[in-house]
């Protein structure tokens, strides 16, 4: 809304009209030089442009020469308006209130922004960044560009243009593409919204890549040492069952935990801990990292649910207070401003909501009422009290405005919006020195709060006060202090709500039992009947199954193929044969798997810290390729425009991963075969010893 005078314009003598008209035509002209001083490089600096507008309108005092300023101003503005001539009908563009009709006029969205005071038109920006980006696409790289930039001044907070630019840029204009990564630096800065989706998602993602590459990598562990997991059962089956039925049941009671519905974790925990006796200390970290995670999940889903408070209604301490900065006024919208803070009386948050409001409906005694007691909330804050001097600006008391705009700058000495908007009154009270030098200092503080009133400059319209949303700060103290309501966790993302995982302490306190459980039964059954590797192929065997041969114990296949010989050469050429198949059949499947499955390799060797990173990795791509690392959305209006994503940018990571993954399996395979090599030159009873910790995948 633009400053209205005290006067109607039709009943203010011509004199002070032509003298005002004058004014404005030269602090707009001092404005100007101060834009332009600090648009320009680096040896026109902001204090050479406070010092040019300050000589420009200090040739006449005001106290002294204002009668003479007038009286030339006012033949200066006859003349002017005596050879003023229309322009053609054709590119006459009306002043008017009432809303562009056509949404592809860029220039008439600016001027209807600029003019009604409107901080961001959101869904008009993403409009036109959208038309961009087709443009783009088509090769109009100026249309692209223009369309691209204009979105950015219509909603200052979107971050996706200043990206785009930044990326076209790069290579051909360094310097405009570091402009916009500045530009994008001061809106995350400035913007609650950005950084509070910002934290958000990226929590999110971390959380479900490391938890995700866990619970893979402890999957693996399990797959790697099914072996002596499935022994002990078979051994119990073959009591009263044929050993092939044996070893059917045994398979049928490893794969059934994960076939009934509760979840991979779960029977994960259970089982690793059965196995925790036969595991390195790696792996047993690994066992209990997961276990940690997953008790810890309610903790974490508290968490979430704390980061997307800030947008419920019916939430403290905001009540949905963060998405009034871009709302329109609205009489339901105020009354429910005016219940909440009837409710609320000592909530800031409420009340500096219902003075923003209140002033962009032109409700100035509610705006003032609401500021004045956010001021009692807040004490000194600096911008609750540049809003209330715009209040009282706007209700002609400017005396009282410039003391607010006083403990404004008192306060906070880098508010650039206060020294804009003692200016303004300066220049209605034709204080030519004191105006110019708070508009060089606003422009030196904060030079891009003056781009949106560019085009009012050196015009008949009053410059609109600036007002200033919420710090980000504030926001942030209120949020640390937040804790989510008990059994009310509403913000968990969609595609966890329906997992057990997210029931809460119920399902933590489950698996500490499991765990518990798991560890003790694996233990005694250790205990009860230790498992060892076969000395000559490496398979397991334990006390009932093994055949003793000295100092070495095998199998029942290689205690069949050493039957078959009857001299000891003979035997020890048949088991080396049949180790060099047994070997080459276990590499086939190990090489398979991990050709397959990234960081398997990695996991067959025992190599589990690197395979989890990895996998972390391949899980964080993963949701960013399938769209499932940002769930918490903090822009109410569709925002992301349809981009088509070149398919060699989404293969290559994943042929990265994979050629990673193969690299780090082969190295390690080499490592095995040059250990094999040499552990085959040692004496028996040293090869067998070394067989017990040898790692044997299937």
């Amino acid at each position: 809304m633009i400053r209205s005078s005290s006067f109607p314009l039709h009943s203010t003598p011509e004199r002070l009209v032509s003298a005002r008209n004058a004014l404005r035509g030269v602090v707009g002209l001092a404005l100007a030089c101060t834009l332009a001083a600090a648009a320009s490089p680096a040896d026109s600096s902001a204090q050479s442009a406070a010092d040019t507008s300050v000589s420009f309108v200090s040739q006449g005092r005001p106290a002294q020469a204002r009668t003479q300023a007038t009286s030339g101003a006012a033949a200066a503005d006859s003349a002017r308006r005596a050879a003023w001539t229309p322009p053609p009908a054709a590119a006459e563009t009306p002043a008017t209130d009432a809303r562009p009709a056509s949404l592809a006029d860029l220039n008439a969205w600016l001027q209807y922004k600029a003019r009604h005071e409107i901080p961001a038109l959101p869904d008009e920006a993403r409009l036109f960044y959208r038309r961009g980006l087709m443009a783009y696409q088509s090769g109009a790289m100026e249309d692209a560009i223009q369309l691209v930039r204009g979105a950015s001044q219509l909603d200052p907070s979107f971050t996706h243009p200043y990206v785009t630019l930044g990326g076209w840029f790069l290579l051909k204009e360094p310097g405009q593409a570091m402009s916009q990564y500045a530009a994008l630096f001061e809106a995350a800065r400035q913007s609650f919204t950005f950084q509070l989706a910002l934290e958000a998602n990226t929590f999110y993602a971390t959380v479900q890549a490391l938890f995700l590459g866990l619970l893979a990598v402890a999957f693996m562990i399990l797959l790697a040492h099914n072996h002596e997991l499935r022994h002990r059962w078979q051994e119990r089956f073959a009591r009263f069952a044929p050993p092939g039925r044996a070893a059917f049941w045994a398979w049928v009671l490893l794969i059934v935990p994960f076939i009934v519905g509760i979840g991979p974790a779960l029977p994960v925990v259970l089982l690793l801990g059965l196995l925790w006796p036969m595991l390195k200390w790696s792996e047993r970290t690994v066992y209990l990292m997961l276990v940690a995670g997953l008790v810890a999940m309610p903790v974490l889903i508290s968490e979430l649910d704390r980061l997307g408070s800030p947008l419920r209604e019916d939430r403290e301490p905001l009540y949905g207070v963060l998405a009034l900065q871009d709302e329109h006024d609205t009489a339901q919208l105020g009354a429910r401003l005016a219940t909440l803070a009837h409710a609320h009386p000592d909530n800031a948050f409420v009340e500096f909501g219902r003075g923003w409001v209140a002033r962009r409906g032109n409700d100035l005694p509610t705006a003032e009422a609401a500021y004045r007691r956010t001021l009692e909330l807040w004490p000194d804050d600096d911008r609750v009290l540049n809003n209330l001097g715009n209040v009282l600006s706007l209700e002609h008391r400017d005396d009282e405005a410039l003391d607010v705009y006083d403990r404004a700058t008192k306060a906070n000495p880098f508010n650039a919006a206060s020294h804009y908007n003692r200016a303004r009154i300066y220049t209605d009270r034709y204080e030519f020195r004191p105006a110019s030098e708070a508009m060089a200092r606003a422009s030196a503080l904060n030079f891009d709060l003056l781009k949106p009133y560019q085009s009012q400059v050196g015009t008949h319209e009053a410059l609109p006060p600036a007002d200033l949303w919420i710090a980000p700060p504030r926001f942030w103290s209120a949020l640390a202090e937040y804790h989510s309501p008990a059994g009310e966790l509403l913000a968990v993302p969609p595609r966890w709500r329906t997992r057990i995982e997210c029931v809460g302490w119920p399902f933590s306190l489950a698996v500490v039992l499991l765990a518990v459980a798991g560890i003790v039964i694996g233990t005694l059954q250790h205990r009860a009947m230790p498992l060892r590797n076969c000395g000559n192929c490496g398979r397991v065997v334990c006390r009932r199954c093994a055949a003793r041969r000295r100092e070495i114990a095998l199998c029942r296949n290689c205690a069949a193929v050493e039957r078959r010989a009857e001299v000891p050469e003979y035997a020890r050429l048949l088991l080396n044969q049949y180790q060099r198949k047994v070997r080459r059949h276990e590499r086939t499947v190990r090489t398979a798997l991990a050709a397959l499955i990234p960081g398997f390799g990695w996991v067959a060797h025992r190599r589990v810290f690197a395979a989890w990173l990895l996998l972390a990795v391949t899980a964080a791509y993963a949701s960013v390729v399938f769209d499932l690392a940002t769930p918490f959305s903090y822009e109410p209006r569709w925002s992301h425009p349809d981009v088509t994503i070149p398919v060699t940018w989404l293969v290559l990571p994943w042929v990265a991963i994979y050629l990673v993954s193969l690299l780090g399996y082969f190295i390690e395979a080499q490592r095995e075969r040059a250990r094999l090599a040499q552990l085959a030159q040692a004496p028996p009873a040293r090869r067998a010893r070394s067989r017990r910790v040898t790692s044997q995948a299937a």
